[in-house]
């Protein structure tokens, strides 16, 4: 009988974290803008020659 109520409650439990898991993300389809009217992807880090710098090397500045 125990067994019963226990499989029962287990069913109950799983089916809505594995729906809440599973379930497609929802994505936003507009990119954030920035005060200058760039889209936030089109950024390019300058250094102070004007040229661009990969994420690498702002990651090596910071650090």
């Amino acid at each position: 009988m125990y067994r019963i109520l226990f499989l029962i409650a287990l069913v109950g439990i799983c089916i809505p974290v594995g729906y809440y898991l599973l379930k497609p993300k929802e994505r936003k389809t507009e990119l954030p803008v920035a005060h200058n009217g760039q889209r936030i992807s089109e950024f390019k880090f300058l250094n102070q020659d004007g040229d661009t710098i990969s994420k690498a090397e702002i990651s090596n500045k910071i650090v």
